[in-house]
């Protein structure tokens, strides 16, 4: 169960640095000056959180709707799978019904934000293991996946701590440099369009030469996932694990050199939807694990940045 994938790129995947009960100030260090991933373990185990199973949250918060993706696709990208598919309403009861009892099907309840469970919110403290970074409001949430659910490949625009709380899943991680060879979705800059797991390289030929890095985590272990790199996930077991986003998010610097890295198509796709879904107003698919089209994206910030600037809704 913890055994790592084989790739089929060229290179040999590096291991994600792991850390045994780092001190506060040394996860500090590492998470403001050194900026890599890692992985560490024995921070975290005296949270009441480490007894989550799914039957603890069917019994706790059970009647609490939720909206999960139901018997999806094993295999593929999932920002090319239409939402409206997959997504149902239910009890949380009934969920986890559905994910112990058919084991064919998967199922994945991901970025449920943690205030939906008000009984559980006493159940952890990120304060102990991040650092006070920013002016935004940090963001926490809850993510709970039958064996096989898996993310696509993406970077975040703040910072990331991710719990293993129940359950196993395999890491993969590329650095913001290696945006070029991940060939990013044209609307959708953040994401990329390889399954890093099954590549086809006859149309991703450059993942060859991407370097990655690979890791498990299981309960207990914690992952620091800087902004701006790549990162995947896939359970391998029925899995629940809680995430943190803090900090501020990347600058627009920063988010137009990850557009450069895909050239002209990307330049040209942001612009393109900045024009018809910004100042035209149109509706745009929602797709899996998706956010708004990066050209709407960049279209709000840059816009609402003008309206500060020249006091309109000040």
């Amino acid at each position: 169960m913890t055994k790592a994938t084989t790739f089929a790129n060229s290179r040999q995947p590096a291991a994600i640095t792991r850390i045994e009960r780092p001190s506060k100030q040394d996860l500090i260090l590492r998470m403001t000056q050194t900026r890599q991933p890692f992985i560490f373990a024995g921070n975290v185990g005296h949270w009441p959180a480490s007894r989550w199973t799914p039957e603890y949250f069917a019994k706790t918060v059970g009647e609490t709707m939720v909206r999960p993706l139901v018997d999806l696709p094993r295999h593929g990208m999932p920002y090319f799978w239409n939402d409206k598919d997959y997504s149902r309403t239910m009890r949380m009861m009934d969920l986890v019904t559905k994910m112990v009892t058919e084991t064919g099907s998967q199922c994945y309840l991901a970025q449920k934000d943690i205030k939906a469970f008000p009984p559980l919110m006493s159940d952890f403290d990120f304060g102990e293991v991040t650092p006070k970074l920013g002016v935004r409001e940090p963001s926490t949430s809850f993510w709970m996946g039958t064996r096989g659910t898996h993310s696509g490949l993406h970077f975040d625009r703040r910072d990331n701590v991710l719990v293993q709380i129940h359950g196993h899943k395999q890491v993969i991680l590329a650095a913001p440099e290696e945006a070029r060879n991940l060939y990013q979705i044209s609307d959708m800059f953040e994401k990329s369009s390889v399954d890093p797991v099954n590549p086809d390289l006859s149309r991703h030929p450059r993942f060859r030469d991407a370097r990655l890095h690979q890791g498990v985590i299981g309960p207990g272990d914690v992952l620091f996932i800087p902004q701006l790199w790549w990162h995947y996930l896939e359970s391998r077991d029925l899995a629940i694990s809680l995430n943190h986003w803090y900090g501020d998010e990347c600058s627009l610097q920063d988010l137009a050199r990850m557009m450069s890295a895909g050239g002209a198509p990307i330049w040209a796709t942001v612009v393109k939807d900045a024009f018809w879904y910004g100042i035209c107003k149109r509706p745009y698919r929602t797709r899996l694990r998706s956010d708004m089209p990066s050209g709407l994206f960049m279209y709000v910030i840059i816009s609402n940045g003008i309206k500060r600037r020249i006091g309109i809704g000040s």
